[in-house]
């Protein structure tokens, strides 16, 4: 089996996959068992997106060019861009402990200067 494609989301692996075989080349879909874990803070490789593989590597040069006729990304060897970065939650994780802190120096605050409501 060789990788052809790597897709963003499930949705997309499975409907490359039908083109392929709509077009007589047997495919099949692996790694979507992982994308239900993305985004739950875990970090996870580029090898966690679903990808495409022919069942047949003698079918691959065939599959990429019929891909690249049809304006798909076709698979690339470097880390696919959609994984790295800044993730969603690690924003909403700095935002929350930021949130924390302030709170916690205006009790602090109140405390100090005697306040007693806050």
């Amino acid at each position: 089996m060789k990788v052809v494609y790597t897709a963003d989301n499930p949705m997309q692996a499975y409907a490359v996959k039908n083109f392929l075989e709509a077009e007589g080349i047997p495919a099949v879909v692996v790694g979507e068992g992982m994308f239900p874990l993305r985004g739950t803070g875990a970090s996870f490789s580029a090898d966690s997106l679903p990808q495409v593989c022919v069942t047949n590597d003698e079918d691959a040069p065939r599959a990429l060019e019929l891909l690249r006729q049809h304006h798909a990304p076709v698979e690339d060897p470097t880390p696919h861009a959609a994984s790295e970065g800044v993730r969603w939650i690690d924003l909403f994780l700095v935002c929350l402990a930021a949130a924390a802190l302030l709170a916690a120096v205006w009790f602090l605050l109140s405390l100090w200067l005697g306040l007693e409501r806050w």
